[in-house]
């Protein structure tokens, strides 16, 4: 049996890539001609730079991912591809409490769930929970 494993595939591509409507149709496309599942798909720009990234969690053997690389490398405007192989898996929650609730319990109860509080506002208090995904 061939093993599968979960993969990050970075994609950094020039500015230009927020420009081409089609350009996240074509990298999903790839994925699905070829029956290849996206797990996660995220997309931002990389601070002081002309370029935009795109992460790509995937799973499968080696061949599917040395495929599916070389394909993100033929695509336009790919600037760089970089696969990750090792990586931690954390779920994270926010959650918004009104002003009114006592700041102290807030503070310990996010403590208990490693956490603590992210942000206080004038109405509300945002509180933000994570945990290891087994």
């Amino acid at each position: 049996m061939v093993e599968e494993r979960k993969l990050i595939i970075r994609i950094f591509g020039f500015e230009e890539m927020k420009k081409f409507p089609s350009f996240l149709s074509r990298v999903s496309g790839l994925f699905a001609g070829r029956g290849y599942n996206i797990e996660t798909l995220t997309v931002a720009p990389v601070p002081e730079t002309n370029l935009s990234r795109m992460t790509i969690v995937t799973k499968g053997n080696q061949r599917v991912i040395e495929q599916i690389t070389k394909q993100l490398h033929k695509l336009i405007p790919v600037y760089k591809v970089v696969e990750h192989d090792e990586m931690i898996e954390k779920e994270m929650v926010l959650v918004k409490f009104p002003i009114d609730e006592n700041l102290a319990d807030i503070q310990v109860l996010c403590q208990a769930f490693n956490g603590g509080v992210a942000n206080v506002g004038e109405n509300m208090i945002i509180g933000m929970v994570t945990r290891w995904r087994p």
